[in-house]
């Protein structure tokens, strides 16, 4: 479903992964506003969506159209939505209402703010609008799709230190984004709440909460001072989108950061819905989050905290640890090289985890190794609690020590895998 470009496509050429390439996005934005198309009700919460917030918004950020279309509605989705960028099919299970606006919240198969089962089921009717197919999948046939692609996870975060701890910078970023002071919002003395609240810390609207599966979203939607309401997106994904320096300068953003060409371009889009902003750091000077006495980011120094959030923000945690994946091969002549490795790997394999997606309460990674032995490649499966490994055939448990020590022998190189939690016994009965 997610390849074929022979059954659902208008001319055999295009598929899903022509766009999602590989489940993932292709850094590109697309204009995909259907004049033919209803106006749909939008069922998802929004923060300062209340009609006094919007219309103050709108005076103090310098909205000059209306919100959503012509009817200034907050709770509609408007089909002429203009040029959003592509987003990644990974890691959506826990996501809630699916598209920069959430819009699959309300769809072919009914409407629901916080189903991500049921938003991707509604993806149906781009077989026909995107990909130009004369049929649509059958109810089944997209349950299968849906049931396939909501088990795919976003790879570990490759910024992030191998042992999941934050540099001095990334963690300056991460005491602001879950400290006490709101960043987002007008700051109203005496209004305690509008709809939740005048005022947010990052952390109130892009919501961390591995234990339900929340990396930057919680599945509400936010009036951000623009023209349309958009769901808060999760934020798992920001090193990927690098690559765009310098953008005109436009008053929503009080900055000097690189607003004049800077040369040659890793990529044409860069933040946000539209792609148009080039970096974090011009992203964080964003009117909503302009320092004020009490509330946005600090009235002195405010570059630096953003610089510092900047950092945070690429190296964001997802639903694997960053040493999920990591391999290295101890031979009989690099052992103080790759030692220390190891050694890390093994401790990381006992450290407490939370991914919901694989189930809750887990460890880093299931540290497994494999070595060339009595003729065949023999795995063995490192156990925390034992602190040694197991064998695939059942024979006695090795320690650590003991399994290095084959390396000494030419021949006999051990290779030691992190994997996801798991998948390490899956992985030995591979052999």
């Amino acid at each position: 479903m997610l390849y074929d470009a022979t059954r659902f496509s208008g001319n055999g050429e295009a598929s899903c992964a022509s766009c999602h390439i590989f489940g993932d996005n292709d850094d590109l934005a697309w204009d995909l506003g259907n004049p033919d198309d209803a106006v749909k009700q939008n069922p998802i919460p929004i923060n300062f969506g209340d009609a006094a917030t919007i219309a103050l918004g709108k005076i103090l950020f310098g909205v000059r159209g209306p919100i959503n279309g012509g009817d200034d509605d907050p709770k509609v989705f408007h089909p002429m939505k203009g040029p959003m960028t592509t987003q990644t099919l990974r890691g959506l299970r826990n996501s809630g209402a699916m598209h920069w606006r959430g819009d699959r919240a309300n769809g072919f198969f009914g409407i629901d703010p916080f189903d991500s089962n049921l938003s991707f089921n509604n993806f149906i009717v781009a077989f026909q609008g995107l990909v130009g197919s004369s049929e649509l999948p059958s109810s089944a046939e997209m349950q299968k799709f849906t049931d396939f692609q909501l088990q795919v996870l976003g790879p570990p975060n490759p910024v992030r230190n191998f042992d999941n701890s934050l540099t001095a910078a990334q963690q300056r970023g991460s005491n602001f984004y879950f400290g006490t002071r709101p960043a987002d919002g007008v700051f109203i003395p005496g209004l305690a709440t509008v709809n939740d609240g005048t005022n947010f810390n990052c952390n109130g609207c892009h919501t961390v909460d591995a234990s339900r599966g929340f990396f930057g979203t919680g599945g509400r939607s936010s009036f951000e001072g623009i023209t349309q309401i958009v769901k808060i997106p999760h934020l798992r994904n920001m090193y990927t989108k690098v690559g765009m320096f310098g953008v005109a300068k436009v008053d929503f953003f009080k900055t000097n950061f690189q607003t004049t060409f800077q040369g040659d371009q890793i990529r044409g889009f860069g933040f946000v819905n539209d792609g148009s902003v080039p970096t974090l750091l011009h992203f964080l000077t964003a009117a909503v989050f302009a320092p004020q006495l009490t509330s946005g980011f600090p009235l002195i120094n405010p570059d630096g905290t953003r610089r510092d959030v900047e950092q945070f923000l690429l190296a964001f945690s997802s639903d694997l640890a960053p040493i999920v994946g990591q391999q290295v091969t101890l031979t009989n002549t690099n052992s103080s090289a790759v030692g220390p490795r190891i050694d890390l790997m093994t401790r990381r394999a006992g450290t407490s985890f939370v991914s919901k997606e694989l189930g809750g309460a887990v460890k880093e990674c299931d540290l497994v190794a494999r070595v060339a032995l009595g003729g065949r490649v023999k795995g063995f499966f490192f156990d925390p609690a034992a602190g040694n490994f197991m064998p695939d055939d059942g024979g006695p448990r090795v320690s650590g020590s003991a399994l290095r020590a084959l390396a000494s022998t030419p021949g006999q190189e051990v290779t030691f895998t992190c994997a996801p939690p798991g998948s390490g016994v899956r992985i030995l009965a591979s052999n």
